[in-house]
């Protein structure tokens, strides 16, 4: 497992430089569990492996998650219009998918605003609702029809989301069993207190991103986790190697934001790099090099699988997924699960995925 002070610098999402294709409101960004830890690790844990992550422990522990906030790319021009988005705190929408695994047991969850010169802020604490399985936890939502934190003493974030973010995070409490599944924000792009044009922040969504509009997205090898309780990897400046116990490990993928409101994403052209293993076209079948497939789990908590990467670029040292692309649905974390040779280092992760187009609200 990964361990994580309160507010860790989030995993840095490159983009492309695509235009954006309408006018922005709110920056929708998800981020899935594999970028939270548990502020007191155990030996035992067990890295996510693409599914929510879990405290299997017998008494109630703290997961952090921080927030990509570099998903954000609206610095580039449409029809002439400059954007330039604002680095607040202002949010249209805020909650956290989380699963209770404890009868008569809660899991409650605050959020954390860290600004430009260090000082912390925090919204009130959040219970889910009574009774076991999946719940959501608003950190914030439209009040009124403007976004607002929960949370309204001098100290807290509302009263100061104008600042200049340096790292948004949530912590929650998980009793025995319960489990984070992800967790999501709607940052006002530009103008304060933004309008949803919507009252259930959840179901306005758009069935397909724009098939022409993708982002290229990466991660390096070093975000990569092992799955299974007990196995150990190796990370260096180059990835990671699995060394003992399993050599499987999930790389999660930071998605770029959406443009207001999230969309049943399309993956694509998404490659797997290596060091130490056969580039053969027979290695897949012999296990000399990594085998890979995407992973992304719904809000419910179930893991989904796409097919195994066949094609491999003998020059470069890659998996790649195909011409071919992956309909995510409306996933809270997608990334790859690659069963990886011991010897081998898993480098990184590329990938392309599609962005909401248009947009309403102010």
């Amino acid at each position: 497992m990964k361990t994580l002070s309160v507010l860790a610098v989030a995993l840095l999402v490159l983009l492309g430089a695509s235009t954006a294709s309408a006018t922005h409101k709110a920056w929708f960004i998800k981020n899935g569990p594999a970028e939270c830890a548990f502020q007191n690790p155990q030996s035992t844990d067990a890295g996510t492996n693409g599914g929510p992550i879990t405290n299997a422990t017998s008494s109630s522990r703290v997961v952090t998650c921080p927030f990509a906030l570099a998903g954000r790319w609206g610095s580039t021009t449409d029809s002439g219009v400059v954007y330039q988005p604002q680095r607040w705190a202002d949010a249209m929408a805020a909650l956290v998918y989380v699963q209770n695994g404890t009868a008569g047991a809660a899991v409650s969850c605050f959020a954390t605003l860290q600004d430009s010169v260090g000082s912390l802020y925090f919204g009130s604490t959040r219970t889910a609702s009574s009774g076991t399985g999946a719940k959501k936890i608003f950190m914030a939502e439209p009040v009124n029809n403007l976004g607002t934190w929960y949370g309204s003493a001098s100290n807290q974030i509302e009263a100061h989301q104008a600042s200049t973010a340096r790292g948004i995070a949530f912590s929650c409490t998980l009793p025995a069993g319960g489990s984070l599944l992800g967790q999501r924000i709607k940052i006002c792009e530009n103008q304060p207190n933004c309008n949803p044009a919507v009252s259930d922040t959840e179901s306005d969504y758009d069935a397909f991103g724009q098939s022409a509009d993708k982002q290229a997205v990466q991660t390096s090898g070093i975000e990569c986790t092992t799955t299974v309780a007990g196995a150990t990897a190796t990370r260096t400046q180059s990835g990671i190697s699995p060394v003992s116990g399993s050599n499987t490990l999930f790389c999660p993928i930071a998605p770029p934001a959406d443009n207001c409101k999230e969309h049943k994403r399309e993956v694509k052209r998404t490659r797997v790099y290596y060091t130490g293993g056969s580039t053969s076209t027979s290695c897949l079948a012999v296990r000399t090099c990594p085998s890979c497939r995407l992973r992304w789990l719904d809000r419910n908590g179930a893991t989904h699988d796409g097919s195994v990467f066949q094609f491999i670029n003998q020059t470069e040292s890659y998996m790649d997924q195909g011409t071919g692309s992956q309909n995510t649905d409306l996933e809270l974390q997608v990334g790859v699960l690659c069963d990886v040779p011991f010897g081998v280092t898993l480098t990184g992760v590329t990938s392309y995925m599609s962005t909401t187009g248009t947009c309403t609200g102010t």
